[in-house]
């Protein structure tokens, strides 16, 4: 025959599971609704960095500023010297650094 406490102990067992289970459904729930707020929105753009500059000046200097992004036009490339030269600074004071702290 079960007693009081046995009848206390399910009902509290199934109250924290039921609880646990409610919470992680408007958990989801949340997550869902910010995702599909966040795709409907309208992008946030920043102001110009430079808005003293004409978009021709900026051109003529190399830079292009769309609502796409920044593209910054180089004269010169990069070849396989400078990019292991720079991975391996990184890496070096990445090392550093984690050392360190």
């Amino acid at each position: 025959m079960a007693t009081w406490l046995d009848f206390f102990s399910l009902f509290m067992t199934l109250g924290i599971c039921g609880g646990a289970l409610y919470g992680v459904i408007k958990l989801w729930e949340s997550v869902t609704q910010s995702v599909a707020s966040t795709k409907t929105s309208k992008p946030f753009c920043l102001p110009s960095p430079l808005p003293l500059m004409s978009s021709n000046r900026l051109k003529d200097r190399g830079y292009h500023i769309s609502s796409g992004g920044v593209s910054v036009k180089t004269n010169r490339r990069v070849n396989r010297e400078d990019y292991i030269d720079a991975t391996q600074r990184y890496a070096f004071t990445g090392r550093l650094m984690f050392v360190h702290a």
